[in-house]
C-alpha cells in the first residue's frame, strides 16, 4: 500500500528535506506503525514542502502526488495560507484549492483525508499582528468543512493539539511541533486513518510528560520499553559511537522503574567479542526475555543473543540463536 502526504514544512517535518532526522518524521513514523498493525508494507512518500500552499502544491500536484500512484493521499495545508505575509492567501482561495485537491484525487480513485493544521502560540513572531491563532482557526473551519462537503476523512490536528497546553509547548518555535511530536502526531494519525484502510483501531497516545531516565556521556540508542511483573523495563544500547565495524563496543543497559518517575539501572549485559545492537524486550511465561542483534568485527556476521530474567535482577545469558537478526520478536499462539 502507498500513501502520499502532501503538505508544507509541517508535512516535512523536523530537519528539512535534506536532514537525516526526516526519517524521524511524523510521516515516516506513521509508514512504520501502519505497516505493523495491517499486516503488509505500508510506504508513506513525503510529498511536503518548506513554505507551501495550496496554490503551489495544486501546480505540483502532478509530479508529487499522481505520479507515485497512491491509495491514499493525506493533505495537511493552512499555516502559510493564513499566515504567511508573502505566500498567504485569501480565505475563499484556500478552501476552493483544498476542494480541487480533493475532487482531482477522488477523479483518480484515490482516497483522500484532510487534516487541520496545527496551532500557533505565542512563540511565533506574527503571532500579535493579525496573522496569529484567530486567522488561522478560520483556515481550520474551511477543512473542516470541506471535508464534510466533499466526503473526505477529518483528521483534526488543532483540535487535537489546542486542548491540551503540553501539546502547545512542543511547538518549538510557535509554529512548528519539534521532534517529540512527530511520534505523538504520527501515532494520532494511525488511530483515525487505520479503520479507513481496513485494519484494526489503533490506541491512541496521550503525551503527558516527558521523563529522563537515564544521562551519562556515553551513546545511548535503540531503545525499547514493556511492563512486566508490574514494574515497567527500558532497554537500551551503550556505547561511544553510533557503529565501530572494527571494534565490539557496544552493551546492553537494562532500567527498572515502578512509577514511570523512577528509574535504576538493574544490570549492563555484554556478549564478549560482540558489539549488541538494538536489544527488544518480550515477556513469556514468567520471564522476560532480551533479544540483542549482535555485530562481529572478527567474523564480519550479525548474530542474535538472547538473555532472560525471572525476578528482573539477574540476568540468564547470552544465549547463542544463530545467524539471523531478530529484529521484532512476538509471541505467536
Amino acid at each position: 500500500m502507498r500513501i502520499v502526504s502532501l503538505g508544507d514544512s509541517v508535512t516535512l517535518s523536523y530537519g528539512g528535506d535534506r536532514s537525516p532526522w526526516v526519517s524521524h518524521s511524523w510521516p515516516a513514523i506513521l509508514g512504520r506503525i501502519l505497516s505493523s498493525n495491517l499486516g503488509e508494507e505500508v510506504e508513506v512518500v513525503n510529498s511536503g514542502v518548506n513554505g507551501d500552499t495550496t496554490r503551489l502544491a495544486l501546480a505540483r500536484i502532478d509530479r508529487d502526488v499522481f505520479q507515485h500512484n497512491p491509495d491514499l493521499l493525506i493533505v495537511m495545508f493552512g499555516l502559510n495560507d493564513a499566515l504567511s505575509l508573502h505566500r498567504g492567501l485569501s480565505l475563499e482561495e484556500y478552501e476552493n484549492n483544498l476542494r480541487l485537491i480533493v475532487e482531482l484525487a477522488s477523479y483518480r480513485g484515490i482516497r483522500v483525508v484532510l487534516m487541520t493544521p496545527n496551532p500557533v502560540t505565542e512563540k511565533f513572531e506574527r503571532y500579535s499582528s493579525g496573522r496569529g491563532l484567530a486567522r488561522l482557526l478560520k483556515y481550520v473551519e474551511a477543512v473542516r468543512r470541506v471535508a464534510g462537503e466533499c466526503g473526505a476523512k477529518l483528521v483534526d490536528v488543532f483540535k487535537l493539539c489546542q486542548g491540551d497546553e503540553y501539546y502547545r509547548s512542543l511547538m518549538r518555535d510557535g509554529i512548528h511541533p519539534d521532534y517529540t511530536s512527530q511520534g505523538v502526531l504520527a501515532n494520532y494519525v494511525a488511530s483515525e486513518i487505520s479503520p479507513l484502510l481496513g485494519g484494526p483501531r489503533i490506541p491512541q497516545v496521550r503525551l503527558h510528560k516527558l521523563v529522563r531516565v537515564w544521562l551519562d556521556d556515553m551513546y545511548n540508542a535503540f531503545t525499547d520499553i514493556t511492563r512486566w511483573g508490574g514494574k515497567f523495563y527500558v532497554t537500551f544500547r551503550v556505547g561511544t559511537a553510533h557503529f565501530m565495524p572494527e571494534a565490539p563496543d557496544g552493551r546492553i543497559a537494562i532500567l527498572e522503574s515502578s512509577d514511570l518517575a523512577s528509574w535504576r539501572r538493574t544490570a549492563v549485559l555484554e556478549v564478549r567479542g560482540w558489539d549488541a545492537r538494538d536489544p527488544k524486550l518480550l515477556a513469556l511465561g514468567g520471564r522476560l526475555l532480551l533479544y540483542t542483534p549482535c555485530w562481529s568485527p572478527e567474523r564480519r556476521v550479525h548474530e542474535t543473543f538472547a538473555f532472560y530474567t525471572s525476578d528482573g535482577e539477574c540476568w540468564e545469558g547470552p544465549i547463542n540463536c544463530g545467524e539471523y537478526v531478530f529484529w521484532r520478536p512476538r509471541r505467536f499462539g
